[in-house]
């Protein structure tokens, strides 16, 4: 698991609670969209801990890694699935499993 740069770990280890996306590059970075919408669906997101978290969207069925910084931050959300995992290589794992599912679906059509 690397972070894109020093900025984005520091505010994973020491900042308020967040939602870390994998980039194209499969670094973590912050991803503020995504952690503004998920922190006014769930408002009282205050405990800091690590959570390895897949979203899987209701509507297109994409799974994507995401780091949450706070339990609360993986309890609902509106448009997605939230599974949560005990490791980065779980949740990863679980993820491209899931791609393979939406490939084969798509490539059969």
């Amino acid at each position: 698991m690397e972070f894109l740069d020093d900025f984005d770990e520091r505010l994973a280890k020491e900042g308020p609670p967040s939602v870390f996306t994998l980039n194209y590059e499969g670094c973590l970075q912050f991803d503020l969209l995504r952690s503004r919408d998920i922190a006014r669906q769930n408002p009282n997101a205050k405990r800091h801990e690590w959570c390895h978290c897949v979203y899987v969207d209701h509507e297109t069925l994409w799974p994507q890694y995401v780091l949450c910084t706070s339990p609360e931050l993986c309890q609902r959300h509106e448009r997605a699935s939230i599974f949560r995992f005990e490791s980065y290589a779980e949740a990863i794992l679980y993820m491209e499993e899931k791609k393979q599912v939406v490939y084969e679906k798509n490539r059969l059509c």
